[in-house]
């Protein structure tokens, strides 16, 4: 027994060791930059290539499954209408390989700003920044910096408009 204890220990030192390597954050994106990824837009044609993107911008991220999603888009879409003009508005489908039922989703809730599908969530894995969970939102500014990005379900207008306001520097 003592033999197979001697053998076991250096072995059960070394998993302990490695078990803080898991997941290095040196491999993911600092959370102020943008992942480097280029995206077709849900309705339409074309692409965005997420790194380039300028605000002040709001990107509420969403899938059809989402149910508190679901509640919040109507908000970001009322944002959209208005306040366009001083901060633009972009969804990101993300994780949401039926495009059928993300835009039955958009159709549901009535958006109409620009979306852009990221079926496999591209946007959220390394190198890039992970999404702890839905409804998350990122917000840009200006230079394309990320100054907000948490996973949040807003519950009413108002609370988006002040995140909106402590973010990215706008009155609203």
């Amino acid at each position: 027994m003592r033999r197979l204890s001697a053998a076991v220990a250096p072995l059960l030192a070394l998993a302990l060791v490695l078990a803080g390597c898991s997941d290095s954050k040196d491999e993911e994106l600092p959370p102020e930059v943008l992942p480097d990824v280029t995206l077709p837009r849900l309705q339409g044609s074309g692409s965005v290539d997420v790194s380039t993107l300028r605000g002040p911008m709001v990107v509420p991220l969403f899938a059809n499954w989402c149910g508190p999603c679901r509640k919040e888009l109507p908000l970001f879409e009322r944002l959209s209408q208005e306040h366009g003009d001083q901060v633009q508005v972009l969804g990101l489908n993300w994780s949401d390989p039926r495009k059928s039922k993300a835009l039955a989703l958009l159709d549901d809730t009535g958006v109409t700003f620009d979306v852009i599908a990221d079926p496999k969530g591209e946007t959220g894995e390394p190198p890039n920044q992970r999404i702890p969970a839905l409804p998350t939102i990122w917000m840009i500014d200006a230079e394309g910096k990320v100054t907000y990005r948490q996973p949040e379900a807003i519950k009413s207008y108002d609370e988006l408009v002040a995140l909106v306001e402590d973010h990215l520097d706008v009155d609203l």
